[in-house]
């Protein structure tokens, strides 16, 4: 797709001139006309950082006090041999254990010389330059105070897209209105949920299925609602989105990790595995030069539209755990009774209105993909 934005300038000043190339990572779906400056700006992407005008103090302390024990953690257990018995589980509270300070002088004399550096640092009220000017930063504020535009980065090719609000909320709503896949519900889930999940963590635990610890890193501490967002299809005709969920703070947010962890090696045993374009096309080619196609034979290629929402709940697990069953995994009813809840209990936000998907896995969830 051939990437444009139209720009219109009488009576901007020069800075402000429209650009006339149609190549750029800027695509402009909006009815909105962007400026020069405004094009300038969103092409350094999303994830450029402009620099703060003021420096929070307080936090440069505590990230230094964090390098300091990360450098503490690797010189105390430097040349120390662990027993595999003692590894443990992954799945638990990060530790807030620390080594002794003054351990190893050297050490501690380099991470004084630092904080010294630090601390003149802070006092000197050292200037920095910007890195925005100021047209710059006034085009960061219009389109951060745009209330009729989405910037979203497109599905592929990481060109920054810019929709109407009311396009994106539309193309949004087409997807939650299908009742095969989502339902609204007039209230927030996550509570329920929250329960649901509880209840299942502690029967799993009281079982000896799971161990305290990883009761504790499953157990959410502020659950929300998932959210719904979507990322445009630019390579597609009328530019539809790919919808994703968000799952930071959802009641399920850590249960991904804990079963991707055990299925991530499952794919690679299944007769249908392919790695990557490489290992295809070797595959093709060997079964080429070896003969092994029959006569009159077509290859073809298929794809399946929106793969991830349309995996059945019920049949989708049987499939898993019997694959599972396949490898031997010895906790097996509990890798599927936690893909169970992560495929169930998956209510998010859009719009300050609340759905649950009843179908499929969402895209943005960790053990999707697997």
């Amino acid at each position: 797709m051939r990437l444009y934005n139209h720009y219109e300038d009488t009576t901007t000043a020069l800075s402000e001139r429209p650009k006339p190339e149609n190549t750029s990572n800027v695509l402009n779906l909006s009815s909105k006309t962007l400026t020069e400056t405004q094009h300038n700006l969103l092409s350094k992407g999303l994830n450029f950082t402009p620099t703060p005008k003021n420096i929070d103090n307080f936090e440069v302390i505590s990230e230094f006090q964090e390098f300091a024990l990360r450098l503490r953690l690797r010189e105390f257990f430097h040349n120390k041999t662990t027993n595999v018995n003692d590894i443990g589980t992954p799945f638990k509270e990060k530790s807030t254990w620390s080594p002794p300070v003054n351990r190893e002088p050297h050490l501690e004399s380099f991470i004084t010389a630092i904080e010294n550096d630090v601390i003149q640092a802070i006092n000197s009220n050292i200037k920095v330059r910007n890195n925005l000017s100021y047209n710059e930063h006034a085009a960061l504020i219009s389109l951060k105070h745009g209330n009729d535009i989405i910037i979203k980065q497109a599905d592929k090719g990481g060109v920054i897209v810019i929709q109407d609000k009311s396009d994106y909320i539309n193309e949004a709503y087409r997807h939650l209105n299908d009742i095969n896949y989502c339902k609204k519900v007039d209230w927030d889930p996550t509570p329920e949920f929250l329960k649901i999940i509880e209840d299942k963590l502690c029967s799993l635990q009281k079982n000896q299925h799971i161990r305290r610890e990883t009761l504790q890193f499953f157990s959410p501490k502020h659950p929300v609602p998932g959210r719904f967002y979507m990322l445009p299809k630019i390579h597609k005709p009328i530019n539809p989105g790919r919808p994703i969920i968000s799952n930071c703070g959802m009641p399920t947010e850590n249960l991904p990790a804990y079963v991707d962890h055990h299925m991530k090696d499952f794919p690679q045993c299944l007769t249908s595995y392919i790695k990557d374009t490489t290992h295809f096309l070797n595959m093709i080619s060997d079964i080429n030069n070896n003969g092994k196609l029959p006569p009159n034979t077509i290859l073809c290629t298929m794809d399946v539209s929106s793969l991830y929402v349309n995996i059945p709940h019920d049949e989708g697990l049987k499939a898993f755990e019997s694959s599972l069953l396949k490898l031997d995994k010895p906790n097996t009813r509990t890798i599927v009774d936690l893909t169970k809840l992560v495929l169930t209990l998956n209510g998010f936000e859009f719009n300050n209105e609340f759905y649950t998907q009843t179908k499929g896995t969402a895209m943005g969830t960790k053990i999707a993909p697997n």
